[in-house]
């Protein structure tokens, strides 16, 4: 009786399943019908803006509805965050974000309002941008290890400013710096690229890391130098600007900043499939490619699983560098 049972249940579920899948199928073929709003949890005109709107552009084009991109910056990115952590699964709201929300606020908070590995999908990671050591134009040193000699010359006497204050990218990669090179310097918080960079070109700051995108304007107008670029290899947009490992002349294993989509978990899976290869699309647009050659960000197009497991290392590397930083969750 009670196998009979069992295998009644079983039956019973797998019918709802099969219908719960039908359901689902037939959702995503008439999707989408309807407004997509890509939530950026910054302001506006940050290093990840240009990003999303290129992409929201195209995506309206290519799917036939109106693709809205919100700006929704506070709390270090949380804020923007749980808004889609908490969205209906259905495609129609999207997460534009960083290596911040996902792989680094967990280091500064006890408790988020949204898990980064069970409250979202990954979809597309775009792209990558190294970050810069960029120094005051004003400074009397012409490449890193001038840098480096000259602060440990003056220990404790140079300063340093970061976009987003303790535990940002920004401030973890420069105590590795520290760390690496036996320097000694005072920290500086700010709230953001501009300001940060605003007080390095004054020569008020000595110096700060930021990712190229946000360096840009600020390299242009040549207010500020760059010395070095945290990648693996040279920057094609500033093919004369050397890696770490070949400033200082030792392997040097850099903190890459990244921007990416994701949507809210749940997301039925022939929605994900449609929107990555629509993604990739836009991010191989020439729209795109011309926007991320001028805001110095590399193209990566990693996608699904290959991008949660990129999620999975990146935590693991920005979780030493806060261990170096002796950062304890608030």
């Amino acid at each position: 009786m009670t196998d009979r049972l069992s295998r009644r249940a079983f039956a019973s579920a797998a019918a709802v399943a099969t219908f719960s899948l039908a359901t689902k199928s037939a959702w995503a073929d008439s999707y989408p019908s309807r407004t997509i709003k890509i939530i950026l949890p910054y302001t506006a005109g940050g290093g990840s803006d240009p990003f999303a709107r290129v992409t929201a552009q195209y995506l309206a084009k290519s799917l036939g509805v109106g693709v809205i991109v919100e700006n929704r910056p506070g709390g270090n990115t949380v804020i923007g965050a749980t808004a889609v952590a908490k969205a209906p699964p259905d495609g129609y709201t999207l997460l534009v974000t960083t290596d911040q929300t996902i792989e680094v606020n967990p280091l500064l908070y006890k408790r988020l309002p949204y898990d980064p590995l069970k409250d979202f999908i990954p979809l597309v990671k775009g792209a990558e941008t190294a970050q810069a050591f960029l120094v005051s134009s004003s400074l009397p040193v012409n490449n890193l290890r001038d840098f480096v000699q000259l602060a440990k010359s003056k220990p404790g006497h140079l300063s340093y400013g970061t976009a987003g204050g303790n535990g940002s990218p920004s401030h973890l990669s420069m105590v590795k710096f520290m760390r690496e090179t036996g320097t000694d310097m005072i920290h500086v918080a700010f709230k953001g690229t501009a300001p940060a960079l605003t007080e390095v070109a004054a020569g008020r700051v000595s110096a700060a890391i930021v990712g190229m995108s946000g360096a840009t304007p600020f390299l242009q107008a040549g207010s500020v130098k760059v010395l070095t670029i945290g990648s693996v290899k040279r920057v094609p947009s500033y093919p004369t600007v050397p890696t770490y490992s070949e400033a200082l002349g030792i392997p040097y294993e850099p903190l890459v900043n990244w921007t990416g989509f994701l949507a809210p978990a749940g997301t039925p899976k022939p929605i994900v499939d449609k929107l990555i290869a629509e993604i990739l699309k836009a991010m191989d647009s020439p729209e795109m490619t011309k926007q991320l050659a001028f805001a110095g960000w590399d193209k990566v197009n990693q996608t699904g699983d290959d991008f949660a497991r990129a999620i999975v290392k990146g935590q693991a590397k920005w979780a030493a560098a806060a261990k170096d930083a002796n950062l304890v969750p608030e």
